[in-house]
């Protein structure tokens, strides 16, 4: 590739605008706020900040996920940290690749939680076999998910180094666009099922309405921590 194919590249736009679209490259419309995102990094790093430090000065007891939801955010920083060449949607493609692998210790952080709650002995695990196997078996699902989600996209290019270098030749899958509305969907109803998950059990106890109500509140605020990251 010779150098003005290379400066062509990196001074044009990415792609050709719609029909009847006419390009502001001074004033373009821009839906990004990242403030907003700084604001939700800060208020879930805050949130896991205060549970480690109940589990480590509190209950002097860190359990597995624990320590999955310290990765989790520990990965998201790391990932809000990377640089990302949106020049062409490959650049794109190599940060979801990323994502794919980071979600993965934030969604066995909740699944585990919500199991240790709902199982805290050995007694529950014989009590109530369907639910046990409907949580594990969401477990290994959203695992294979998010592993088989990450190979596709790492791998996704030829030679793998095209999914972040636009200069040099190689191909890409295509209709990419539409494995990542298949997987924003697939993430979404994961996020709702854990939400959902402990609802009946919940609302099953021998507890007053107000303090339904409140647990029910908590596991929202596990789903929308889910979200933030």
């Amino acid at each position: 590739m010779n150098q003005s194919t290379i400066d062509a590249i990196l001074n044009g736009p990415a792609l050709s605008p719609p029909p009847g679209v006419q390009p502001n490259f001074e004033h373009p419309d821009n839906l990004s706020h990242p403030e907003l995102a700084v604001l939700q990094l800060v208020v879930a790093t805050v949130v896991v900040g205060m549970r480690v430090y109940t589990k480590l000065r509190v209950v002097r007891k860190m359990l597995a996920e624990d320590y999955q939801s310290r990765l989790a955010n520990s990965s998201m920083v790391l990932l809000r940290r990377l640089p990302c060449n949106c020049l062409h949607d490959r650049g794109l493609t190599a940060r979801f690749a990323i994502y794919a692998l980071v979600i993965i210790p934030l969604k066995v952080a909740l699944i585990l939680q919500i199991r240790r709650i709902f199982m805290p002995h050995n007694r529950s695990l014989h009590a109530r076999p369907f639910l046990l196997w409907t949580i594990d078996g969401f477990l290994v699902l959203n695992v294979m998910f998010y592993v088989a989600l990450f190979l596709f996209q790492f791998l996704a290019c030829r030679p793998l180094a095209y999914a972040w270098n636009p200069l040099i030749q190689g191909t890409c899958v295509k209709d990419n666009l539409v494995v990542h509305i298949v997987s924003a969907s697939i993430n979404t109803a994961s996020d709702l099922i854990i939400v959902i998950l402990p609802q009946p059990v919940i609302w099953r106890l021998e507890l007053s309405k107000k303090r339904k109500w409140g647990l029910s509140a908590v596991f929202l605020l596990g789903g929308l921590y889910d979200n933030f990251l």
